[in-house]
């Protein structure tokens, strides 16, 4: 009896791991990741893991971002952009890594 609950465990263990891989592969936009961004400092700033100038710092680095983006657009409006997507791409991670920094560091400013 314990050994079917242990594979049955181990199954739904399992099953999950593949629903949950299977849901990353999805690639998000440029749009998608700069919106998604912008709601992750506001939540931080509302609970009070970022200070208001951490939150404006990062909502500037933020809005360069869309400046960038809208420059390439309409630098070669209709064509491939991929290429210089991957700079737009490179500095929203960026700006992704600096809010987890400062989130970390304030953390443990508090302790």
């Amino acid at each position: 009896m314990k050994a079917q609950k242990f594979y049955a465990l181990v199954f739904m263990a399992l099953a999950t791991q593949f629903l949950l891989v299977g849901a990353g592969e999805k690639k998000m936009s440029t749009y998608q990741r700069q919106t998604y961004l912008m709601k992750r400092i506001n939540d931080a700033q509302k609970s009070k893991e970022l200070t208001v100038s951490q939150a404006k710092g990062l909502r500037k680095d933020l809005s360069r971002v869309a400046v960038r983006k809208q420059k390439v657009r309409d630098a070669r409006p209709g064509k491939d952009q991929s290429e210089n997507l991957a700079d737009i791409e490179e500095k929203l991670t960026e700006t992704s890594e600096k809010l987890e920094r400062l989130k970390l560091e304030n953390r443990k400013n508090s302790d």
